[in-house]
């Protein structure tokens, strides 16, 4: 664990670097591989985090944006894995989330991450106890980037269960679609901020 403050008038946090992915540097933003953590939480708990790294656990919003405020963007990294232990990485060089006045919106993404998530830029987090306009939060539960058919991705879904016959929540689209269950996610941003200790 690091500790990091990534401008004068953000607060320092902690957070979970991955340093073997590419040379490292990596924060990572999202890690699920159990089922032990409920992902199914509310707007404040998506702002502030919850879990406890290195389990699983989602860092918060409220720092993604931090560290990819004004006009930073950063490199992301998608890792998957399904219940076939088939693997896929989405990246992009350029990824952005706005303030939590803007809805914590997708800024900027480039064609490189594919459409699951290129389908999301401009679009607003949300959860179920927040209004999305589309009403994918509310029926999934979950918290999440949705487009207006809930169709290009969710990896904070429901976690896929053993005897499963169809996906639970848990996908990326362009991943061989909805139906297939993924049981290991990672999300990482290529940190560019100063590590305190």
């Amino acid at each position: 664990m690091f500790t990091i403050k990534p401008s004068p008038s953000s607060e320092q946090f902690q957070v979970l670097c991955d340093m073997r992915t590419e040379g490292g540097g990596w924060v990572v933003i999202q890690n699920r591989y159990g089922g032990s953590e409920n992902f199914n939480r509310s707007w404040d708990e998506y702002k502030r985090g919850f879990g406890k790294p290195p389990g699983e656990f989602w860092l918060g919003l409220e720092y993604v944006h931090a560290m990819t405020g004004g006009d930073t963007v950063l490199p992301v990294d998608i890792s998957l894995q399904d219940v076939s232990n088939d693997e896929a990485i989405f990246k992009s060089h350029q990824f952005s989330v706005g303030s939590e006045k803007e809805g914590y919106a997708i800024r900027l993404v480039d064609k490189q991450v594919g459409r699951s998530l290129t389908k999301l830029a401009g679009t607003k987090f949300s959860t179920s106890d927040t209004t999305d306009g589309h009403g994918c939060a509310k029926t999934l539960g979950f918290g999440w980037w949705f487009n207006k058919n809930c169709t290009a991705s969710n990896l904070n879904g429901n976690y896929p269960k053993e005897g499963d016959t169809k996906n639970n929540g848990v996908f990326w689209e362009e991943f061989r679609g909805m139906d297939n269950r993924l049981n290991i996610t990672s999300i990482r941003l290529r940190a560019k901020v100063p590590r305190i200790h």
